[in-house]
């Protein structure tokens, strides 16, 4: 199954990145997901403007689940996610690749990552994926379960990003 996201920010894909490279910023996101969502841990290794790449396991209780995965995965929900980003370019495009492994499960999800600039403090953050489920019989039911959540961990993840970019109008400067 193909998901796709993608959102236009208000800030440079240098500032973007620099975002996506905190470990802070992933802990929020998974947090802001709901259901009970924990980022367990976050690794960072290298630094914006280079490549960089971060590593997050986090975990959901069982209650959290749909009842359709919850028969999968009694114990409830631990990932592995890895984004990978390249160096930015001369003009601050960054390309990169996405990982999220259900662990104990044959749900997996790949794709790649890029974030272009769109005009003077401006910029698109897109992803393109393949979530897939490897389970005689089930594969469809397991992929159409799970797209929500994925759906849901990118919106947190776009709202998070949304609101490091934009506080509050009452955190603004007057």
């Amino acid at each position: 199954m193909e998901l796709r996201a993608s959102e236009r920010f208000a800030a440079g894909a240098g500032d973007v990145a620099a975002i996506l490279a905190d470990p802070a910023f992933h802990r929020a996101a998974v947090a802001r997901a709901g259901s009970g969502a924990v980022a367990d841990d976050v690794t960072v290794t290298g630094s914006v403007p280079g490549a960089f790449q971060v590593a997050i396991r986090w975990t959901m209780a069982a209650g959290a689940l749909p009842e359709q995965v919850r028969a999968y995965l009694p114990g409830g929900l631990s990932v592995r996610h890895v984004n990978a980003w390249g160096a930015g370019a001369a003009d601050g495009t960054r390309h990169g690749t996405v990982t999220m492994d259900i662990v104990g499960a044959p749900v997996h999800l790949r794709g790649t990552l890029a974030l272009t600039p769109r005009g003077p403090g401006a910029s698109e953050l897109v992803y393109v994926t393949s979530l897939r489920a490897t389970i005689p019989f089930a594969s469809g039911t397991i992929e159409q379960a799970a797209a929500p959540a994925v759906r849901q961990a990118l919106r947190a993840e776009r709202d998070e990003l949304v609101a490091r970019i934009a506080p509050p109008a009452d955190l603004r400067e007057p």
